[in-house]
């Protein structure tokens, strides 16, 4: 019999808060399950797929970032389960994702690869908004790299 795992997809925070021309912290969405699936077939499906993030301004309506690369990573879980690997979703800014103050909503979607699944995708969060405020900083510094 295949183990079975609970899928229930939701976000630790919905409100994410990074500083103008800031690259960190890194945006990381942790993912907890609402379906049962099996445990087998969900770590294959996760291990052939595209996950893109989008962040929109909730002001004008406008994409500040569409569709960029994001990444699934794993890590083993701090205390003792019967699955011991979570995933996380991550998404690495760049400078120009934060170059401007503002309020923004955000969604990670995830495309799964391969012919079992090709015609799957999901779009997280699901029941809840993922709020990014970039707020503003009296810091106006410039590394400059010999």
């Amino acid at each position: 019999m295949p183990k079975r795992i609970w899928i229930n997809i939701r976000t630790e925070t919905m409100n994410f808060n990074i500083r103008k021309d800031s690259t960190m912290p890194f945006l990381v969405m942790r993912q907890r399950y609402n379906q049962e699936l099996d445990y087998d077939v969900l770590n294959n499906m996760l291990s052939n797929c595209a996950v893109t993030f989008s962040m929109v301004s909730e002001d004008t309506g406008v994409y500040k970032i569409l569709n960029k690369p994001a990444e699934i990573v794993t890590r083993t879980k701090p205390y003792k389960d019967e699955y011991p690997l979570e995933y996380l979703l991550l998404y690495r800014w760049k400078k120009s994702d934060t170059n401007k103050v503002g309020l923004y909503r955000g969604e990670f979607r995830i495309d799964f690869l391969g012919q079992e699944y090709c015609d799957l995708s999901l779009t997280v969060p699901i029941e809840q908004t993922l709020y990014i405020n970039v707020r503003d900083t009296i810091t106006k510094t410039e590394v400059i790299y010999r």
